[in-house]
This record gives C-alpha cells, sequence and structure tokens, in this order.
C-alpha cells in the first residue's frame, strides 16, 4: 500500500525533496529502476499538469543503494503549477511496478514575479 504524503510548493520557488524508501528499517535497491511522478488537478482528469519520468532533471534516482530519489523543480517549473493530487511509482528493471506515494499538492501562490 502506496504512503501518504502532502506536497506544498511556493509558486516561483525552488523546490526539493529527497524520498528515502526502505522496507523493515532497510533501503530498497533501486539499481535498475525508473521512477515515474504525474499531477493531474483530479484523479479523473485525462491531462497532467507534471509529468516527470526519471533519470531527468526534475526527477531521479539520487542514491539506488540507499534507496533514494531526487524530486527537484526549478522556478520555472513550480511558477506553473496548480493544486491536484500525485503519485510516485517506481518500475523495476520491466517486473513489477510498485505505487510508492500518492496525494495532494497544494501550491501557494506567488506574489512577487520578476
Amino acid at each position: 500500500m502506496a504512503g501518504t504524503y502532502a506536497i506544498e510548493i511556493e509558486a516561483g520557488a525552488s523546490y526539493s525533496r529527497t524520498i528515502n524508501w526502505t522496507s523493515a528499517n532497510l533501503p530498497v535497491n533501486l539499481n535498475g529502476c525508473t521512477a515515474r511522478l504525474m499531477v493531474r488537478t483530479s484523479y479523473s482528469d485525462a491531462n497532467t499538469t507534471l509529468s516527470l519520468v526519471s533519470p531527468s532533471a526534475c526527477l531521479s534516482i539520487s542514491n539506488a543503494t540507499n534507496g533514494d530519489m531526487l524530486l527537484s523543480l526549478d522556478p520555472a517549473v513550480t511558477a506553473n503549477l496548480v493544486d491536484g493530487v500525485y503519485d510516485l511509482e517506481v518500475l523495476f528493471g520491466g517486473g513489477p511496478v510498485t505505487r510508492l506515494l500518492s496525494g495532494t499538492l497544494t501550491v501557494s501562490p506567488e506574489v512577487t514575479r520578476g
């Protein structure tokens, strides 16, 4: 069963979060895995507002043997986000897919603009 985590992002600001996956207090080895994260305004929405697949500048497996993934969004990306729902899945080298996290994405609007 996926964990639930509410992501809160400030529009127009940098956002970075390391996600560490452990099982029975041991890191899950992510060698050969791919991570993917999608955001939609609602579960039933056909369109995504953000779609990431590792390896990319925004989503990467930063330390495979330690079970670490890095979500890193620059201000240009966060400036265009809206509230919604998301999930993060891990694909094991052509094998099973595990939904690791899901939840809401809340975006605090930006007042100051460059």
